[in-house]
């Protein structure tokens, strides 16, 4: 499986590619995370923040906006780690092929570098996304499958999914001494 990934991104065009798409999404993450006030902690501060009681005290010195600038950056983080992996084997990949001849094991092991820090940054997004679940006192284990949902609904201000505007009639359980 390694010889086939190393072998599909030795050329140029996927080098290319996948750096240009890395650029995007870090480019991205920049322009949202410049919403932060200039007095707030920075984002390391955040990436070092080892408890969900930390992670809370820096996004409260963020703000609203910083807040909201932090939510909506996490859709492009978990695409990020995937670019700049592909964006740094391919590079590693072309420019260590040798046509005709297997790559060695250092070459691999080299290779596959990025690959395992892409790994971890997905692991540190996780933890991020479980800590976030438990500053806003939800349970991490249920709660976690429907926080992409509360990001974007906090993100952008909507109610999804809209509530039902008209009240609908009390069902037979929430009637008060009311036999058949």
């Amino acid at each position: 499986m390694i010889y086939r990934l190393y072998a599909s991104l030795a050329t140029l065009r996927s080098a290319l590619v996948w750096t240009l798409l890395a650029a995007m999404l870090f480019i991205s993450l920049i322009q949202i995370m410049r919403a932060l006030p200039p007095s707030a902690p920075s984002v390391v501060a955040l990436q070092l923040a080892f408890t969900p009681s930390r992670m809370e005290a820096v996004l409260n010195a963020w703000g609203a906006s910083g807040r909201q600038a932090y939510l909506l950056s996490l859709a492009p983080d978990f695409f990020y780690p995937l670019a700049y992996a592909c964006a740094l084997g391919a590079w590693i990949a072309f420019l260590t092929a040798i046509p005709g001849r297997a790559p060695s094991f250092w070459v691999l092991f080299l290779f596959t570098l990025p690959f395992v820090a892409a790994a971890m940054d997905y692991v540190e997004n996780f933890l991020h996304l479980w800590m976030l679940a438990l500053t806003d006192s939800l349970s991490p284990l249920a709660d976690l499958s429907c926080l992409p949902r509360r990001c974007y609904q906090v993100g952008s201000g909507w109610n999804f999914p809209p509530q039902p505007s008209v009240s609908l009639p009390p069902s037979v359980d929430d009637r008060e001494g009311e036999r058949p």
